[in-house]
C-alpha cells in the first residue's frame, strides 16, 4: 500500500540565493524571474517526515500551470543531501515521475525531507504557478491493535480451607478462563472478613506470581487476629 506526503503550492519556498519572486496566486503560488540573467533556478517544497512504516519512495507528482516556463528537474532531499534526482524533464504541465533507489532502501532518510524543483523560464516576463507537489511512499501494512480484555471474579479463603481452621496465611491459585497474550494487570480488593471478636482487624489481601494463565491470591492476618473467613474481588486487564 502507498500513502502521499504533499504540500499545497502556498507552502513553496525559495533558497536564499534565488532572485525569483513568489506571490500568491488563484490556486497556489506564482513564481516569476526578476533578472534576465537568472532565468533558471530551484524552489523547495518542504515535506513532513517519513512515517515509521515507510518502505520506499514510489513517485513524485507536481501540479502546475506555466506560461513560457517549464520544470526541468526534481530531486528528493533528505538530511541535507539529494537522495534521488531526475533531470531533463522539460515538463510544461502536471506530471508524475517514478522514483528508483538502489534496492529501494530508504533507511536513515527520515529527517529534513523536501522536494527540490528546478524551473527554467524562457523570458523575464514568464511565470509558473504551483498548485501542489507530492511524494508517494510505499508503507508496510499497519498491524491491527488488539482490543483490551477484562476478566473478573471473586475468591474466598473457604475455597482453600474450612472456616473453623483459621491461619495467619492463606493462599490460592486463580486461573483465567482464557490465556492473556502477556501477564495482565491484576487489581484486588477486600470484600468482607470474619474474625474473632476478641481481636483487632489486621487483614490484608494481595497477589503474586501473576502470569498470562492466572495468579496467586493471598489473605494474611497477624497479631492476635483470627481470620475465619475473608472474601476478595479481582479484575485483570490486559490483551
Amino acid at each position: 500500500m502507498t500513502v502521499w506526503l504533499s504540500l499545497h503550492g502556498a507552502g513553496v519556498i525559495k533558497p536564499a540565493e534565488s532572485s525569483f519572486n513568489i506571490t500568491p496566486g488563484e490556486i497556489g503560488s506564482v513564481l516569476r524571474p526578476t533578472d534576465v540573467n537568472a532565468l533558471t533556478g530551484s524552489i523547495i517544497f518542504p515535506m513532513p517526515n517519513l512515517p515509521q512504516n515507510a518502505l520506499k519512495f514510489v513517485s513524485i507528482e507536481v501540479s502546475f500551470t506555466a506560461c513560457n516556463a517549464r520544470v526541468d528537474e526534481v530531486a528528493i532531499i533528505c538530511d541535507g543531501y539529494k537522495a534521488f534526482q531526475k533531470k531533463s524533464l522539460r515538463k510544461i504541465r502536471d506530471f508524475n515521475t517514478k522514483v528508483s533507489l538502489p534496492d529501494g532502501n530508504i533507511d536513515g532518510l527520515t529527517r529534513g525531507l523536501a522536494l527540490s524543483i528546478q524551473v527554467e523560464f524562457q523570458t523575464v516576463s514568464a511565470s509558473l504557478e504551483f498548485r501542489w507537489a507530492g511524494l508517494e511512499i510505499a508503507v508496510s501494512p499497519t498491524l491491527p491493535v488488539a482490543s483490551p480484555r477484562c476478566e473478573s471474579g471473586t475468591w474466598n479463603v473457604m475455597d482453600v480451607r474450612p472456616w473453623d481452621e483459621p491461619r495467619e496465611k492463606t493462599e490460592g491459585w486463580i486461573g483465567f478462563s482464557k490465556e492473556f497474550e502477556s501477564p495482565p494487570i491484576v487489581m484486588l480488593s477486600l470484600t468482607g472478613v470474619d474474625i474473632g471478636n476478641e481481636a483487632n482487624s489486621r487483614v490484608k489481601v494481595y497477589t503474586s506470581e501473576v502470569t498470562s494463565h492466572g495468579f496467586t491470591v493471598h489473605a494474611d492476618s497477624w497479631g492476635n487476629t483470627k481470620l475465619y473467613s475473608c472474601g476478595a474481588s479481582w479484575i485483570a486487564l490486559g490483551h
